[in-house]
């Protein structure tokens, strides 16, 4: 305490009150100083981000995306990163539409990346142009993407970012996203859909070309691919769904021995089935149901059939393993017309 009569004066009296009074504000803001720091310290090191669950992404991988999110000013701390990625876009980074930062704890964080939903690409200008569902421009890359078609055969003069594709008729993207759903539903990759001056379809699967024609019937279409393909590996060739029906009970598979030129062009291309090719009909499932096991094996399953010339050669059967016709019975005589194949229900008939 200080008392007046300690001092000589009013003037001595008055500087130690001023001093004691400094004294005591200099030590509360040292005391509150070391307090903020205490509890800076603390707020670091207890929200420091040491464990990052990513999820959401195929385009980045998981080190890229927590990368990129904890880079910045307080780059590492859960509750910042929570506020600043809540339902962020992030348009510098090419195929992701936003991400959004969750707090699991106090020291882990979810990244949930939203990624563009990517329904193909046109190669234009040395670029690929990726488009959303509805045609509109969302990324140009020097990358192609894995699982995402190149659509062939659209007509247009110019592109722009961020602008719909400007073709003659737009409805053409509805046909492509019906595609590419029912290609995602039975887990397909296909590499190329085109479309011809008629505005029929083909889709391409390594060297299989499937000429599905309009969307009619493009579930049981894409359906019947599904089990189709996997029988048709390592061989080229054509599949004609284009007259398709729910009543139709074969699937011609013309085979392709040579190296032809995919019918790609703008121009209405005829179907050319190739003089060194056979065309083998497949049976088929059109019903919605999924089948048992047993019988998508047999719909599917597909055995090879030397031709009847194979047959009487003999020895030269092992050379026209190429030019073999598959079916899933036992082999059947050739008539006039070349080998037909039966389905199960079929066998034993005329």
């Amino acid at each position: 305490m200080i008392y007046r009569e300690d001092y000589p004066d009013a003037q001595s009296y008055i500087d130690a009150l001023f001093a004691a009074r400094r004294r005591k504000i200099r030590l509360t803001v040292l005391t509150i100083a070391a307090v903020i720091i205490a509890v800076l310290v603390f707020w670091y090191e207890f929200y420091k981000v040491r464990h990052v669950l990513v999820e959401g992404n195929t385009r980045y991988s998981d080190e890229e995306i927590a990368n990129i999110v904890e880079s910045g000013v307080l780059g590492n701390n859960s509750l910042v990163l929570s506020a600043r990625y809540r339902n962020r876009d992030v348009p510098d980074m090419p195929f992701i539409e936003r991400m959004d930062v969750s707090v699991i704890q106090h020291d882990s964080i979810r990244i949930s990346v939203y990624e563009m939903s990517l329904a193909g690409y046109v190669n234009y200008l040395g670029r690929y142009m990726y488009f959303s569902r509805d045609g509109t421009v969302v990324e140009s890359s020097d990358v192609a993407l894995s699982g995402v078609p190149e659509v062939l055969g659209l007509k247009f003069s110019y592109i722009a970012l961020y602008e719909q594709l400007p073709v003659e008729d737009p409805a053409i993207f509805q046909q492509i996203l019906n595609a590419t759903q029912m290609l995602n539903k039975y887990e397909l990759a296909a590499d190329k859909i085109y479309f011809d001056t008629d505005g029929d379809m083909s889709i391409y699967f390594g060297g299989v070309r499937c000429d599905v024609g309009s969307v009619d019937y493009l579930d049981e279409k894409i359906s019947n691919i599904s089990r189709i393909l996997p029988k048709l590996e390592g061989k080229k060739g054509r599949l004609e769904l284009e007259n398709f029906t729910p009543g139709t009970n074969y699937i011609t598979f013309v085979q392709r021995h040579t190296d032809e030129a995919d019918e790609t062009s703008t121009e209405k291309s005829s179907p050319d089935r190739g003089t060194d090719g056979e065309a083998a009909d497949i049976p088929i499932i059109t019903s919605n149901d999924e089948p048992s096991a047993d019988a998508a094996d047999d719909s599917a399953g597909l055995s090879t059939i030397p031709s009847s010339d194979d047959d009487a050669s003999g020895d030269q059967e092992n050379s026209s393993q190429s030019d073999s016709i598959e079916s899933i019975i036992e082999p059947i005589p050739e008539d006039d017309h070349g080998t037909v194949i039966q389905s199960a229900g079929d066998s034993g008939q005329e």
